[in-house]
């Protein structure tokens, strides 16, 4: 009776992973494999915001930066404001 028992659980134990990767895959994607999500490009020293599409004015551009600057260094935190327009 322990060796079924043993089975049973082993079995049960094997079941569960097997779900659990196979969730995890619906939800993360597989591995090396794009998901079609487009990437931000890299990030330039000095430079919070960034609007390749030049959907705001040079002066709302600055006085994002500056605020940003200000929040960056009162606490550390490392921000960016990417504009996109699709």
């Amino acid at each position: 009776m322990g060796v079924v028992r043993l089975f049973r659980l082993a079995s049960s134990v094997v079941f569960g992973l097997v779900w659990a990767i196979i969730i995890a895959l619906a939800v993360f994607g597989f591995p090396g494999i794009p998901s079609g999500v487009r990437q931000f490009p890299d990030a330039v020293d000095g430079q919070a915001v960034y609007d390749p599409a030049g959907a705001s004015e040079p002066e709302v551009e600055q006085a994002l930066e500056s605020q940003i600057d200000a929040i960056e260094a009162r606490s550390g935190a490392e921000l960016a404001i990417y504009v996109r327009v699709d």
